[in-house]
């Protein structure tokens, strides 16, 4: 018996495991009795205290058969899987049907926001709540201890943008040697970790993109590749084998909570709150759907996070930036592109610097004049690769020259293609959308050109990627909002 994994599991009868849709009202009785808790920082003595449960919990979930839904391998694959979905559940169960074969054929390789289903990445912060509060819930149960919560990485806080140290320790279930140079010695993430996120007015995508798909972007596919590498935190489909994995999607989670705090709105139609995915939840001993609507906040489960990020000071008007004029002439110096036209089609990116030439919005740029209230950004999208490059690109406006003189005044930010590489499942689709203020830049830019410039947008790599990589961008635009 195989069901299709779009379709929602309904198992009833004897079995060990069964399945049931949770009614909104029962489900949050029974997750306002479980989860009266507090999630605290990893580096917190109350963190670290919880980590030490973690890590006794992780090596039992390592220790149990992958047919066993407690066991760490079924959890990872929940996520999504590195081979066929198919052939894999064929290998581990053989052909002879079980309640957790079923369980596996209706969880496995589910994520929603990555590499994913057509159309289904709205749900990616939903989806991985979810995701955590039952692994949070596996712990429990496998500990014994059910004060647990999971602690939450915070590393938009420079000071603890390091890997926390228990996941450096070799002899700890929570090492994983596949990791890029320097994270498992205590080598800070990279630093182009942003709270863009929290100044989105909207969930869902805009012109510009919206919360959901900008924290997808940064911080959190630029986590996932900067701890890396292409077999393991840097590819979606092996990134939730590292018990980091859990710890970081905490944060994100409290990346959620903090934008709701702030003044952020959640989608209240059906249609996004009525959406239902499965987990097994081990207190039950059940396969159970539960709708997005009914995790839409933490309160509304009944936990909450140590403390939560702040809401951003407003953006200021256009200024002028003496840093930005001072190498203004680098920024012009380069041989313009095809005649001062914009670019057509993917631009494939390499081992070194490539610059493409983007039309301007059609309205004057010029700092203190104009829609004041708009600002200028430069919006990123369609990425596409065969194979993960593993590195992230830094992205500048101007020629090669100011990307080999790693200008930081025209410097705005990074690139990654975490949700951009083909998965095993044909229905795949990536959704990334990269979005930077250049408010500033391009006034600079249109007080020298004159009116609407067409300024040039040079890709460099940060470290060396991949060499069979071929990653293409198939949209560069600027847009006013």
């Amino acid at each position: 018996m195989a069901l299709s994994r779009r379709q929602a599991l309904s198992l009833g009868g004897a079995g060990l495991i069964t399945a049931s849709v949770v009614p909104l009202d029962v489900w949050i009785r029974q997750a306002r009795a479980e989860y009266t808790m507090t999630r605290y920082d990893a580096a917190s003595p109350e963190g670290k205290a919880m980590l030490k449960i973690y890590a006794d919990a992780v090596g039992q979930m390592k220790a149990r058969p992958p047919t066993d839904p407690l066991s760490w391998q079924f959890q990872f694959f929940t996520h999504w899987m590195p081979e066929d979905k198919a052939a894999a559940i064929e290998r581990i169960y053989g052909p002879d049907t079980t309640p957790e074969k079923l369980a596996a054929e209706a969880m496995w390789d589910t994520c929603r926001g990555h590499i994913t289903w057509s159309g289904e990445g709205d749900w990616f912060v939903p989806w991985h709540r979810m995701y955590v509060l039952y692994l949070e819930r596996i712990v429990r149960q496998v500990s014994g201890d059910d004060s647990f919560t999971l602690p939450y990485w915070n590393y938009t806080d420079p000071a603890k943008a390091a890997i926390p140290e228990e996941f450096r320790d070799p002899a700890s279930p929570l090492y994983v040697e596949d990791r890029n140079p320097g994270i498992n010695v205590g080598t800070r993430v990279m630093t182009e970790l942003n709270l863009d996120f929290m100044r989105s007015r909207n969930y869902l995508d805009t012109a510009i993109g919206g919360f959901n798909s900008m924290l997808d972007a940064n911080p959190h596919g630029q986590v996932h590749v900067n701890v890396g590498t292409r077999t393991n935190m840097g590819n979606v489909p092996t990134a939730a084998k590292d018990p980091v994995f859990w710890i970081h999607h905490a944060q994100v989670d409290r990346c959620w909570a903090s934008w709701n705090a702030a003044g952020g709105a959640n989608p209240t139609d059906a249609s996004w709150t009525d959406k239902e995915f499965q987990f097994y939840d081990p207190v039950s001993n059940q396969l159970v759907s539960t709708k997005t609507g009914t995790v839409s906040t933490t309160e509304g489960l009944g936990y909450v996070y140590q403390d939560l990020i702040p809401a951003p000071q407003p953006l200021t008007a256009m200024v002028e930036n003496d840093k930005l004029m001072e190498s203004l002439p680098l920024v012009l110096a380069d041989v313009p592109l095809t005649a001062g036209a914009p670019s057509e089609g993917p631009v494939k990116l390499g081992t070194g610097p490539v610059t493409a030439r983007v039309a301007a919005p059609q309205m004057p740029l010029t700092a203190g004049s104009g829609d004041e209230a708009k600002r200028t950004y430069l919006v990123i999208s369609d990425l596409a690769t065969e194979v993960q490059p593993g590195v992230t690109y830094d992205v500048y406006l101007g020629g090669q020259q100011i990307a080999e003189a790693r200008n930081e005044a025209w410097r705005v930010g990074q690139i990654h293609f975490f949700n951009a590489a083909p998965s095993l499942e044909a229905e795949a689709k990536a959704n990334a959308i990269f979005t930077f203020d250049v408010t500033d830049q391009m006034a600079v830019l249109a007080a020298e050109q004159g009116g609407n410039p067409l300024p040039q947008v040079t890709f460099a790599p940060a470290d060396a990627p991949a060499a069979e990589a071929e990653p293409l961008i198939g949209n560069i635009r600027f847009v006013l909002e």
